[in-house]
Order: structure tokens, then sequence, then C-alpha cells
């Protein structure tokens, strides 16, 4: 289930062609939210950046808010971000970092020794669960080597911050890896937005994409 907020823009004085905007959730990443236009088309007549930004959200029978910025993404049509501002984020709504379970080859250096393993999920924060023989314990630094679809193929250096029973949990580090980060999330976005089209128009989802 998608759920769905309200923008608010009071900046925009009614230039804005209704409020509030009602938008799906498409995926979060801790400060930024990915969002979908309930009515598309009316990103056309929204301002590429607007600040002031109220999104609403009912938890139970509150109504809680958050304040930060919103931009209006190129493509696709309906496509905007929402960045919380000051010290709050997607936690104070309940909302976890958006998973995407699917099946990809990885080879994972650790303590000197290569180890091959699966990707079985990813993550908007950039954390990749893993599982395989790969020897590391929760702070170790180890190096990631993997392609996904429309990525480049990555090379990239990981924090273990959670390891196990055969499965092991990394977080790319550096300023390397920032653009796999981005990768990542712009995979689960596209994910999510497919699954949306397909829930809007009855279809069924399929079972997790393998690579």
């Amino acid at each position: 289930m998608f759920e769905v907020v309200t923008l608010t823009c009071p900046s925009l004085q009614g230039a804005a062609p209704r409020e509030p905007l009602e938008c799906y959730v498409l995926a979060v990443a801790r400060r930024t939210i990915a969002l979908q236009l309930r009515e598309k088309q009316l990103a056309l007549r929204l301002p590429a950046a607007m600040s002031g930004v109220i999104m609403s959200v009912e938890r139970g029978s509150a109504l809680v808010a958050l304040r930060g910025n919103a931009r209006v993404m190129p493509s696709p049509v309906g496509d905007l971000r929402f960045v919380i501002e000051g010290g709050d984020s997607a936690n104070s709504l309940g909302w976890q970092p958006t998973r995407l379970a699917l099946s990809a080859p990885i080879t994972v250096v650790a303590g000197g020794s290569e180890v091959e393993g699966v990707i079985c999920e990813v993550s908007c924060a950039g954390e990749i669960a893993i599982e395989g023989p790969i020897a590391a314990r929760v702070g170790d630094l180890v190096v990631a080597r993997f392609t996904l679809p429309d990525l480049d193929p990555a090379v990239v250096d990981a924090r273990v911050v959670e390891s196990g029973a055969g499965r092991l949990t990394v977080e790319l580090v550096g300023k390397a890896s920032e653009a796999v980060r981005q990768g990542l999330a712009s995979l689960i976005v596209g994910d999510n937005r497919s699954k949306l089209r397909r829930r809007m128009h009855g279809e069924t989802t399929g079972p997790r994409p393998e690579f």
C-alpha cells in the first residue's frame, strides 16, 4: 500500500493549481522523500523549487506535519522530492529507508580475502544486504564490487552494520560512494513507481528481480 501525504506551500501565495497537493510516497531515504503527485500533470504548473513546504500525513487520529523544501523533478512528470528541514527525519513519521528485494552477484573483499555473495536487498540509505560465507564483523571496512541495471559497475568502500547467520549488511561509505547511493535510490524509486502504476491499473506485481 502506497501511503498518501499532502503538501501545502504558503510561499506560493495561491499560485499553486490546488492546495493541498496529494502525493503518493514512492520511497524514503532518511531526510528525503520521493513523491508522485496523484494528479501528475499538476507538476507542469508548479515552480521547479519550493521552500517552506509543509508535508502532512495521518497517524491514527492525528495529523503529523514536517516542514521542508520540495523540488519538481524534470522527469517523469509528476515526480517530486521533499527534503525535511532541521534535525527531523523520516523516522519521526515511523518511516524507515525504503528497501528493494532483488538477486544479484557481488564480490566482497574482507580481511584480504575475496568472497562471492548474492545481494538480496538494497535500501535508499545506501545499505546492501548480502548472503554468503563472508567473514566480517560489525564495524569492519570492506570493499564491494557489483553491477546493477542502469548503474555503472561499482567498486566502493562499505562498513559492516549487521553480521550473522550467513548474512551481512553493509553501508556504503566515502565520497566515492555517493553516485552509487543515488543510483540505488533511483533503482528503488523506479521499481516502486512501476508497482504503483500496475496497482492503479489493477495488475499484480511480479517476483523479485534477478540480475
